[in-house]
């Protein structure tokens, strides 16, 4: 997996260098930054976080094509939900067992965006763990992309530095005014 981050200024973290961003520093990014990422031959899990309404679902749904599953967080039972979701592209999925892993492992090669992951995280934080070991291991040599976006940017960086097992920081950070719209 690949980190890619535009812009940044370094802090580290876990000896890792893992960038900062403040609204200084911010220039926008479009989708191309995006495309470039999508089109790696390796497995991406790319972070996008900043405050509401600055146009980071716009700035993802603009970079993808093709096929690709969106799904945006909820409360509850986000697991379901997105499985649901997911088997109206992929239908051999409704075979998969419910868990996380067994449902990337069917996505295998796909492009995945959740937006709103915080609320999966307020509803299992465990999801944190479950992901990574998904990248680590389920989603290891593929061409799989997941792109987490958020919008409560205490809970994105608490995601950006938390002590998670493996070699892999977390991805892609946008973070302070406004993205320009077509």
């Amino acid at each position: 997996m690949h980190l890619f981050f535009d812009n940044c200024k370094n802090i580290s973290i876990r000896g890792l260098s893992i960038p900062s961003l403040t609204e200084g520093d911010f220039r926008p990014l479009n989708p191309r930054k995006v495309k470039k990422r999508l089109a790696s031959d390796n497995v991406e899990l790319i972070v996008i976080y900043g405050r509401r309404r600055i146009g980071k679902t716009f700035l993802v749904l603009n970079a993808l094509e093709g096929d690709f599953i969106y799904y945006l967080g909820t409360e509850k039972n986000n697991l379901r939900k997105f499985k649901e979701i997911a088997e109206g592209k992929f239908h051999d999925l409704k075979y998969a067992k419910e868990d996380w892993e067994s449902v990337f492992h069917y996505l295998r090669d796909s492009v995945v965006a959740i937006d709103e992951f915080p609320y999966m995280i307020k509803e299992d934080p465990s999801v944190l763990f479950i992901f990574q070991k998904i990248v680590d291991e389920t989603l290891k040599g593929s061409k799989t992309k997941i792109i987490l976006l958020g919008s409560s940017i205490s809970v994105m960086e608490d995601v950006l530095s938390c002590e998670l097992p493996g070699p892999y920081g977390w991805g892609f950070l946008v973070h302070g005014s406004t993205l320009p719209r077509r």
